[in-house]
């Protein structure tokens, strides 16, 4: 009973308890399932939370690819390995796919070692690299790999770097690229990350650009024409090294104390125009050595130089500020020059129309003038003999025979510019001419003139006649005398020698031809100076002093011809002639004569008097009865027995009947029915010895060494003189040395008188 009750007992205690862990379990299970349903409420949560965090990172990476799939620049990213090398990509966008012309897949299983290669595309080592699929990174290309490695290494250091490089696609194109590179680290792994922007189009804007540059740097360095860049102030910015050359300037700093758009060089019109900025052009006419004295600028030209400028507005910037000014400048200085002197070429050739006009003016009056004129000297001097020395008849004509002779030689002077008439030319020395000429305007000049002379030369001979000489000497000593009648002063002639160079070209450019410049030749000259201090003349005059008749002298002081006759010699003597001459200060005359050589000794004056012969049979052949009358006399009064005729045509048939029965024919050059020249040939081809003496007032069509080549013996020129007919008939007739054909004629030369 005890051990029932005792079993009773642990029964009911064994009941309280596990009704007490019951109800404890019911409330433990009561709290579970709050706290059950507490966490499944933040477990739902939890999942809706998930969710759309699930559907945002879906969305984000949707729209992360979305923006690297539309970037144009390439993005492409690589893990690295512990030796600082890349691993192969990891990421990349389709720009970068589409820009190296690799599938996707192709491009995840290369690295940057691969695309930014230094070996050439095509190459034997790119085929290795493409090849090389599963090669251990780094042992693709040796180079390729440590320029990587440092590269990356800079990157980690550096986080942010910007390089060019260039990639290669998969054709082996070249793609210049600008790489933006930047290490991101990650949980598990460092990663970096590059955008590289194709840069061909930039590249090559930047090469155009650079020609450009280049282009305008050689623009302004290289051109001739003088740039000068200016700001808004007008202050100098940049120069040309053609300008300060153009100014003989040795820097720039020159030019900036030589304000060339304001100085007084600029004519004011121009100043204005640029001081409103407008585009202004203008000639500046500048005067170096003024310049230099006034301190304007250093420079190593001398002179006056000449220069064409243009200064444009270079308009307004982005922000409607001035840009300043660019002046252009061209020297002009050689073609003002030129243009001198072709004006005085031109003024020249105006003088030698002129002359030509008065030569052939005078070559059509001088025969019938000459006609004229020869009766007129023949019978004054015929009848001269007819009176005794002494009385008032005989100086009566003997001032008509000094009359004839002085129309004669101005009929001579006018006929040297149609180059009628011509004394043979032969080497003669100036020195001793000139000795005689002082002497002369010496004795004839007034007593306030002194008359100086200076030989500075060893050589002086020249290809003339002693007549030209003097004939040039005496007209400018004259003049020079003249134009000190008054107040006096110094006449001065010397002569130099000096060698024709381009320095010439201003004072004789007549002489310093293009030709001879090209030519490379010394010519030596013989310059004759005529300086007086005399009352000088105006520009206006001096450029008219060789136009023939002008004169300033008055009425029955001169001709006029005095100049036009000295320089229509010295333009035939292969010379030139320059002056220069300032009212109240005086002339100077430059004269300028082509040497000769030495070694050709100068022919002599003298001529060997011939012997007089007499009873001689003379045919006298002209178409002027007045002439023939007094060439009859004239004859007569020297022991001669003359047959005349006025028909050339008459003469010959007179000549063809008693061809022995005429010692001389003296024939006129100019006839109606057969010239001199042509009767001549008929007379010669008849008897081949017949001398014949060809008179004329002018040579037509024929020149004297054709005349002398067709066998004529004399040239006398109309009118002549009673002594040099004479003279020039005891030549003829004298015996005649024996001449071979190359010789033929040269011993007969025209009577001057």
């Amino acid at each position: 009973m005890i051990i029932v009750l005792i079993l009773l007992g642990a029964c009911l205690v064994g009941l309280v308890i596990l009704a007490v862990y019951h109800v404890q379990f019911r409330k433990d299970q009561a709290t579970a399932m709050v706290v059950i349903r507490s966490q499944n409420a933040q477990l739902k949560a939890s999942g809706i939370e998930t969710q759309n965090l699930l559907r945002e990172a879906i969305s984000k990476e949707s729209w992360y690819r979305a923006v690297l799939d539309t970037e144009h620049d390439l993005v492409l990213s690589y893990t690295i390995t512990e030796e600082d090398l890349p691993s192969r990509y990891c990421e990349l966008n389709d720009a970068a796919v589409h820009c190296l012309e690799f599938t996707r897949a192709e491009l995840l299983n290369l690295s940057p070692i691969d695309v930014e290669t230094s070996v050439e595309p095509g190459s034997e080592a790119m085929q290795r690299i493409r090849e090389a699929g599963d090669m251990p990174l780094g042992q693709r290309d040796n180079f390729a790999a440590q320029k990587m490695q440092l590269l990356v290494r800079r990157i980690l250091r550096e986080v942010r770097i910007v390089y060019e490089a260039t990639y290669i696609t998969k054709s082996g194109r070249m793609i210049p690229v600008e790489v933006h590179a930047m290490r991101l680290d990650l949980p598990d792994r460092v990663v970096i990350v590059c955008v590289a922007r194709d840069t061909t189009d930039r590249t090559k804007l930047q090469t155009e650009a650079l020609d450009r540059k280049r282009m305008i740097h050689d623009l302004v360095q290289l051109s001739p024409i003088a740039l000068i860049f200016y700001n808004s102030r007008r202050e100098v910015v940049e120069a040309s090294p053609s300008c300060l050359k153009m100014f003989g300037m040795p820097d720039a700093s020159e030019l900036k104390r030589f304000n060339l758009v304001d100085n007084v060089f600029v004519p004011f019109s121009a100043r204005e125009s640029m001081k409103r900025g407008e585009y202004t052009r203008f000639e500046m006419v500048l005067n170096f050595n003024e310049a230099m004295s006034q301190g304007l600028f250093t420079t190593s030209r001398q002179g006056t130089g000449y220069f064409d400028v243009m200064m444009h507005n270079r308009g307004a910037d982005s922000s409607f500020s001035l840009r300043g000014f660019l002046v252009q400048v061209i020297d002009i200085t050689a073609l003002r020059t030129t243009e001198s002197l072709l004006s005085a070429r031109e003024r020249m050739l105006q003088q030698a129309q002129k002359l030509e006009a008065i030569g052939t003016f005078a070559g059509g009056i001088a025969h019938d003038f000459n006609n004229i004129l020869s009766p007129i000297m023949g019978y004054a001097e015929l009848a001269t003999d007819k009176c005794t020395p002494g009385e008032e008849m005989h100086e009566f004509l003997q001032q008509i025979v000094l009359a004839s002779q002085r129309a004669k030689r101005l009929v001579e002077q006018i006929l040297l510019f149609s180059r009628q008439k011509e004394d043979p030319r032969v080497p003669i020395s100036f020195v001793p001419i000139v000795k005689e000429i002082v002497k002369q305007l010496a004795a004839s000049a007034p007593s306030g003139v002194d008359i100086q002379h200076a030989v500075k030369t060893d050589r002086d001979l020249v290809l003339a006649t002693p007549t030209q000489i003097h004939q040039i000497l005496m007209n400018l000593g004259t003049n020079a005398i003249y134009a000190m009648r008054d107040r006096g002063g110094v006449l001065d002639i010397r002569l130099t020698n000096f060698v024709l160079s381009r320095h010439h070209k201003s004072e004789f450019p007549q002489l310093v031809t293009s030709e001879y410049l090209r030519s490379g030749d010394q010519r030596r000259f013989l310059r004759l100076t005529v300086r007086d201090n005399g009352s000088g003349m105006s520009t206006e005059t001096v450029s008219r002093i060789f136009e023939p008749f002008f004169t300033t002298k008055p009425a029955g002081s001169g001709t006029g011809m005095g100049l036009p006759v000295v320089q229509s010699i010295i333009s035939g003597l292969g010379g030139a002639i320059s002056v220069e001459s300032e009212l109240g200060k005086g002339t100077s005359f430059q004269v300028v004569f082509p040497l000769v050589e030495p070694a050709v000794e100068a022919a002599s004056d003298r001529e060997t008097a011939p012997q007089q012969v007499t009873l001689a049979r003379i045919l006298f052949v002209d178409n002027e009865v007045e002439i023939i009358r007094m060439a009859s006399f004239m004859l007569k009064s020297l022991g001669y027995e003359a047959v005349t005729t006025p028909e050339s045509l008459h003469a010959l048939k007179l000549f063809k009947q008693n061809p022995d029965g005429f010692d001389l024919v003296i024939t006129d050059q100019v006839m109606p029915e057969m010239s001199g020249s042509e009767l001549s040939k008929e007379l010669l081809a008849i008897r081949t010895d017949i001398p014949i003496i060809l008179c004329t007032g002018f040579i037509e069509k024929v020149t004297p060494e054709e005349i002398r080549a067709i066998g004529v013996r004399e040239l006398l020129f109309k009118p002549v003189e009673r002594k040099d007919l004479a003279a020039a008939i005891n030549r003829v007739l004298a015996p005649q040395p024996p001449r071979s054909s190359a010789d033929s004629g040269s011993d007969a030369a025209p009577v001057s008188s």
